[in-house]
């Protein structure tokens, strides 16, 4: 039976909210923010790694990167269209986040 109560003769009836939480691994360096998704138990979402890049500074609109492969040859230093818009140590900083994260086991 539903919670309810009665005020000044009208019936009442608890709202439930329903909503889902969702749970992360983070990793952040001075430019980008790596994160994963994670089951309510704990494990590694595959392919839900994604990269918030804030190339113009972090008051500025981010840009969002989530294609695993992409980020993978970024990480492993293949040749990327984005490599003219970051500078050599912005791109040295992605690397070691994307290192980073392989290493935990989340890219």
């Amino acid at each position: 039976m539903k919670k309810r109560i009665q005020i000044d003769g009208v019936w009442y009836v608890e709202e439930v909210q329903d909503f889902d939480i969702t749970y992360t691994h983070q990793a952040c360096s001075g430019v980008f923010d790596f994160m994963v998704l994670l089951t309510e138990d704990g494990a590694i979402m595959t392919d839900t790694g994604n990269v918030t890049a804030y190339i113009n500074g972090r008051d500025k609109d981010p840009e969002y990167w989530d294609n695993t492969e992409w980020l993978i040859d970024v990480r492993d230093g293949i040749k990327t269209s984005f490599e003219n818009d970051l500078s050599d140590l912005q791109l040295a900083e992605l690397q070691n986040l994307l290192i980073a994260a392989t290493e935990k086991g989340w890219l």
